[in-house]
């Protein structure tokens, strides 16, 4: 499997509704998006995180598990649960009181709602989705390299994560770094990708 980093670009992972650090670095010449890869469990590849009263949250989509080892572009989203209507809850409980919440979360609603049955397929319309309002032009690589995630960037939980995010307005609290970068559009608008051109990569 390749580097993260290859002879002439950065290779991104396609993250589920990518943390703000994933953006930043879209804002960077020679950046690629690999949609082809191991399907690692317990990554961002199907979770973020968002800040709550209580503190960060993580937010996850249920997988079908085949009990063999997966390809992220094979895997399957489990409707089993009804957790879009749960977690689109969970958006707006939290972000309900931020500026620009409601002028966004109907595009979201509408595509967590769509229920397609591949992981990739919703991964990929929320980061196109996501890029757009960032005012960001997403290149995905062809032919496909696979992505490897990188433990620092992309850590599993927020205990260990290493970023130089510059703090920005967030409800409830002090500045959690590492949150998914719609925290950061319900809070900003279009003055996103101004905070964005902020951070040290």
């Amino acid at each position: 499997m390749p580097d993260l980093h290859n002879a002439t670009h950065t290779i991104l992972p396609p993250l589920f509704c990518p943390p703000v650090q994933w953006f930043a670095q879209l804002c960077k010449s020679d950046i690629l998006i690999s949609e082809t890869g191991t399907l690692q469990k317990q990554s961002l590849l199907n979770r973020c995180w968002i800040k709550t009263a209580q503190g960060p949250f993580s937010l996850t989509l249920p997988l079908i598990h085949t009990g063999a080892a997966r390809r992220y572009e094979e895997a399957r989203i489990s409707y089993h649960e009804n957790w879009p209507v749960r977690m689109l809850r969970t958006f707006t409980t939290n972000y309900r009181k931020s500026a620009y919440f409601e002028y966004y979360y109907p595009d979201l609603e509408a595509m967590l709602l769509a229920k397609p049955e591949y992981l990739h397929s919703l991964n990929h319309e929320l980061m196109v989705w996501m890029c757009r309002v960032f005012q960001l032009t997403p290149v995905f690589q062809e032919p496909a390299i696979d992505f490897r995630l990188d433990e620092i960037m992309y850590p599993p939980t927020l205990s260990s994560i290493a970023l130089s995010e510059v703090p920005y307005f967030q409800l409830y609290g002090d500045f959690i770094q590492g949150l998914s970068a719609l925290d950061l559009l319900f809070h900003y608008g279009p003055d996103a990708y101004r905070v964005l051109g902020k951070f040290k990569l």
